[in-house]
């Protein structure tokens, strides 16, 4: 999915962007496993002030990387 915004000088692709949460709500896991995974040097999140957040392909690529 990508997030479109309007700019100043048209409008910009965005990827969407998953929290802490929606990733637990995707794997239906505890809160706790999916900050541990977001902490995992291996996963592909991103710091944007104090919260984590991984591009939803990024997260598809991980998932593929670890069960296929």
């Amino acid at each position: 999915m990508v997030v479109k915004i309007e700019t100043k000088n048209g409008t910009a692709e965005l990827p969407a962007l998953l929290s802490v949460q929606d990733v637990r709500k995707y794997l239906g896991v505890r809160s706790q496993l999916a900050y541990d995974l977001f902490d995992d040097p291996n996963f592909p999140s991103k710091k944007i002030g104090k919260s984590k957040f991984v591009t939803e392909d990024d997260f598809k690529e991980y998932l593929k990387s670890i069960w296929f």
